[in-house]
């Protein structure tokens, strides 16, 4: 029997039978529509197929200098180091499909299953990003020098709040305030702030499709529904997250793999199947503030 090359291709129906997608460009260009959080995260690599369990960080906050006497030799200081962990753990589901689904929609079906498959890697990846920034120890910051006890209704997103995370940013290591993610309740309040560029103006569809809504005064605003919402004070809160210099790192064990297989043939069904292995970490809590406002 003679091999044809469609047998093999990507666009072929039979192709999810014979060869199992691990990634493609497809999926990039997917996770960075979709993406907010990974692009101001460090991508650390050096795990990827390794093996061990976590791996370690050692930051150091930085050295000081001071004047030297001619004569006298450069004084030494102790190497102390602030160190990170990073735990890996692995993510993952599984559809099944009988032969009758399949021969109903086969024409559609195994693609359908293999974007769904991506957005959910995503969005996995968004709330596990998210769940990790919200343990940051560094203080966080309310509108109007409100606090969690005395925040009331009227304290909504305003220029005050902004100006402030700024501030904290520059004077710590974060060094600087590179965007603020908000919750879709707060968008309207941001958008009302004065001298907001909105990114609708910008004629550039890429920028909506990853989250962004504008800037102001130089820090990206954008939006995402992990940024949910609580309760303080009795009444309901958003935890919008600011973020600085290296806020985080993500670090891939396990490239995210997608694959079909056929069951047994009695069973007269095929599973699709995908995972990834990847861990996240706080990498300078000063890069991370969360903003509370009603």
């Amino acid at each position: 029997m003679t091999v044809t090359d469609n047998v093999y291709s990507n666009n072929s129906s039979n192709a999810a039978y014979t060869s199992p997608i691990i990634w493609s460009p497809q999926s990039e260009q997917y996770m960075y529509d979709q993406s907010v959080f990974m692009q101001y995260g460090v991508m650390d690599a050096r795990f990827l197929n390794q093996p061990g369990r976590q791996g370690n960080y050692s930051l150091e906050t930085g050295y000081s200098m001071g004047q030297l006497t001619e004569g006298v030799p450069t004084p030494v200081s102790k190497i102390s180091y602030n160190q990170v962990t990073i735990t890996f753990n692995g993510y993952g589901d599984a559809k099944q499909l009988t032969d009758e689904k399949v021969l109903n929609s086969f024409s559609y079906i195994l693609t359908d299953i293999q974007r769904n498959a991506i957005g959910a890697m995503i969005e996995n990846r968004e709330s596990v990003i998210v769940t990790e920034l919200l343990t940051t120890t560094t203080t966080g910051i309310y509108p109007n020098s409100r606090t969690s006890s005395t925040i009331t209704s009227a304290d909504t997103f305003n220029t005050q709040i902004i100006r402030d995370v700024r501030k904290a940013m520059i004077k710590s290591q974060a060094k600087r305030c590179s965007a603020i993610v908000i919750s879709p309740d707060q968008e309207a309040d941001v958008l009302a702030l004065p001298n907001f560029v909105n990114a609708s103006q910008y004629g550039d569809n890429r920028i909506i499709q990853t989250g962004e809504i504008g800037k102001y005064i130089g820090i990206q605003f954008r939006i995402s529904n992990f940024i949910t919402s609580a309760t303080e004070n009795s009444i309901t809160v958003y935890k919008a997250v600011a973020l600085g210099r290296r806020p985080f790192v993500f670090a891939p064990k396990r490239r995210f793999e997608f694959a079909f297989e056929r069951e047994a043939r009695r069973d007269r069904a095929v599973t699709a199947s995908w995972w990834e292995m990847f861990g996240v970490s706080i990498l300078w809590e000063a890069s991370v503030t969360v903003l509370t406002t009603a």
